[in-house]
């Protein structure tokens, strides 16, 4: 037997310890509940994949709205999991999952052929890491590409839990480490040559060299051209 469905729930849901004979799978599609899977509290975000093995106790609660994508199978679930997609992945997941819906009372061949495209497509393209959203964030803000707010609403998340996992993660805030790789950037780029520093501010995103020098300052205590200078003087003895 398959059963299925999107679960939608309001604020300050919960659902007490419970186990299912079958198996279950369910993906995260929007909020941050919390899964106590076997003991262990799991805070979930968009595109968690919780398995569930028959028998495996675990419970849910959340303080705001969330949604699943629950699927109850007796067949080809037998371990129980934490697992991460990514967010385009967990886009893909939600589309096949609601077209599954639509065949979910079909013949059961069919039923059962949509079942293996939906667990062999979670198993496939799920990491056993949620820093995956995390990471490419990171690079995209350390190549000056994108804002903090958008690499939020690209991994699903709030600006606020973005953040925290983004120091869980590299032991900074994501502005400091920002700040940090676009100085290393500068420091490169004046390694290189003459110290073109209009060219180098407007390469880092600046709009005026005077903002780009002042900035430049505020991290090192030297203008551009001094620092230059004294790396110049440093390596020629």
């Amino acid at each position: 037997m398959i059963r299925t469905s999107i679960a939608r729930h309001e604020r300050g849901w919960s659902m007490t310890e419970h186990t299912h004979k079958e198996g279950e799978i369910s993906v995260v599609l929007s909020g941050e509940p919390y899964a106590a899977v076997n003991g262990e509290l799991v805070r979930a975000v968009p595109g968690t994949v919780l398995q569930f093995a028959p028998g495996t106790p675990h419970a849910f609660q959340a303080d705001g709205r969330v949604r699943f994508a629950v699927l109850h199978t007796e067949q080809r679930i037998q371990e129980t999991s934490v697992t991460y997609l990514r967010p385009g992945d967990a886009a893909v997941y939600e589309q096949l999952f609601r077209r599954w819906l639509m065949d979910a009372e079909g013949a059961e061949a069919l039923q059962h052929a949509w079942m293996e495209l939906l667990c062999t497509f979670a198993s496939a393209h799920a990491s056993s890491s949620h820093a995956y959203p995390v990471t490419v964030a990171a690079e995209a803000l350390a190549e000056g590409s994108g804002t903090i707010g958008e690499a939020a609403a690209e991994a699903g998340w709030s600006i606020s839990s973005f953040r925290r996992r983004f120091i869980e993660q590299y032991g900074m805030a994501p502005k400091q480490y920002q700040q940090l790789h676009r100085l290393n950037k500068a420091k490169q780029l004046l390694r290189e040559g003459e110290p073109e520093v209009e060219r180098i501010g407007q390469e880092l995103g600046f709009q005026t060299v005077h903002a780009f020098s002042r900035w430049f300052k505020q991290q090192t205590g030297m203008a551009p051209t001094r620092w230059y200078q004294a790396q110049h003087d440093a390596r020629n003895g």
